[in-house]
């Protein structure tokens, strides 16, 4: 990658750490609430009078949602790179037809930074839905938490969160993904010659 590409994909870069900066700092706010307010409900090992424990049904749903969404976010993703990176190879990437386009991904943003523009434009779709889906699962566990008071539902959360934390896309590690895609599209391009 040239000095001026790399100057070029600073912007998306840096919009890419706002937005999962953003995702982070939501289920942050969520798990000081939960954990500053606790949960709302009684605690469902049943009360005194005898009555039967509640089942915890939303902790129950949101641990294997959790579970889902930790699996999906690693390997939708990666999926996501592979379809984008053979269409990038194969010349067939455009921004229209994708729908990936907006103020950034501009045709004369393409023509300035080649396939390292599109690869960017695909580690923005990829990096977005996996930080959504881990976001989304986190936000269910500090809820279901809230609701019925289960330290796994918390658990869950915190996981989630942490994953997120450790794929927050650093401008060295975008570039050096970046980079990385860029060589496997050569070899395909070779390989198909």
């Amino acid at each position: 990658m040239t000095p001026e590409q790399s100057a070029e994909l600073a912007k998306p870069i840096r919009v890419l750490q706002i937005i999962v900066g953003a995702m982070i700092a939501g289920v942050v706010a969520l798990l000081v609430i939960a954990l500053l307010i606790g949960p709302q409900m009684e605690s469902p090992a049943g009360d005194a009078d005898g009555a039967p424990p509640r089942t915890p049904v939303i902790t129950y749903v949101a641990v294997a949602c959790a579970a889902a969404m930790l699996v999906a976010s690693l390997v939708l993703p990666q999926l996501l790179t592979v379809v984008g990176r053979r269409r990038i190879a194969a010349g067939a990437h455009s921004s229209r037809r994708t729908g990936q386009g907006g103020p950034m991904f501009t045709p004369a943003f393409f023509k300035r930074t080649g396939d390292a523009g599109r690869l960017c434009a695909v580690l923005f779709m990829s990096t977005i839905i996996g930080a959504a889906m881990l976001e989304g699962g986190a936000l269910l566990g500090g809820v279901a938490y809230l609701v019925e008071g289960q330290q796994f539902a918390l658990i869950a959360a915190v996981v989630l969160l942490f994953v997120l934390l450790l794929r927050f896309p650093t401008r060295s590690r975008a570039e050096r993904w970046i980079s990385e895609q860029a060589e496997r599209i050569q070899q395909e391009r070779a390989f198909r010659m």
